[in-house]
């Protein structure tokens, strides 16, 4: 009998750069003068599609390593290059991984809880990416941002 190993996904370097940028902006601290994980009013990451580059190349969160007033900017155009972008596939795996683990840690963090449901629904308004495989993943932690009696406060 042989055992064999499960299959891993091969994710090209820029990807990996992509997702880390992504994970920077989700889980840092919102800049002064802002409520901190929302974004601007009329700001959602479907109609910022228009302003992120479309295609493979993955520039939505440039610059996402500095911080400053425009760091809610990056956000948004971040967010709305995860829900246009074609080229995420190989992502979708770790996207819905980190939501799931993030809600799970972050209950008492309304910032990150509400940066994790803007990259589920930038998730979802992508027509490339098949999240079928993974519903069962993303159902329980939207489910639990519903439905909990108590979450967090926001940071002050």
């Amino acid at each position: 009998m042989q055992l064999q190993l499960p299959l891993r996904h091969a994710v090209s370097r820029e990807l990996q750069v992509y997702w880390d940028r992504i994970v920077d902006l989700l889980l840092s601290p919102a800049p002064q003068g802002s409520l901190p994980g929302f974004l601007p009013a009329g700001a959602s990451a479907a109609a910022a599609a228009g302003g992120a580059s479309g295609g493979g190349g993955h520039s939505g969160p440039a610059g996402a390593a500095g911080g400053g007033p425009d760091k809610q900017a990056v956000l948004t155009r971040a967010l709305a290059s995860v829900a246009s972008d074609p080229g995420l596939h190989p992502l979708v795996p770790y996207m819905c991984a980190f939501i799931a683990d993030g809600v799970k840690q972050h209950l008492m963090n309304l910032m990150v809880l509400n940066r994790l449901l803007l990259l589920t629904r930038a998730l979802l308004a992508n027509p490339d990416v098949h999240l079928a495989p993974y519903l069962q993943q993303l159902l329980p932690a939207v489910t639990t941002c519903i439905v909990t009696k108590t979450l967090g406060k926001l940071p002050a």
